[in-house]
């Protein structure tokens, strides 16, 4: 269930990523800002990654022994 979620998140996360992308192709006057949010979503998902990577396995030995 908890992969589930994740990859939830992730499909999610990645629209976001996507639509920010695109629009700095367009060419879009807001492209520095676009870039700048984009560059902080893509730190902000890769740090809620590694998050997830250590605490997947605890949450799972939690549930199996509950």
């Amino acid at each position: 269930m908890a992969s589930l979620r994740t990859l939830a998140v992730y499909t999610f996360l990645g629209c976001i990523l996507a639509s920010t992308v695109s629009a700095q192709a367009a060419g879009n006057p807001l492209s520095p800002i676009v870039n700048a949010v984009g560059n902080l979503l893509t730190n902000i998902i890769t740090i809620v990654k590694q998050l997830l990577d250590q605490l997947l396995p605890i949450v799972n030995n939690v549930l199996q022994n509950v």
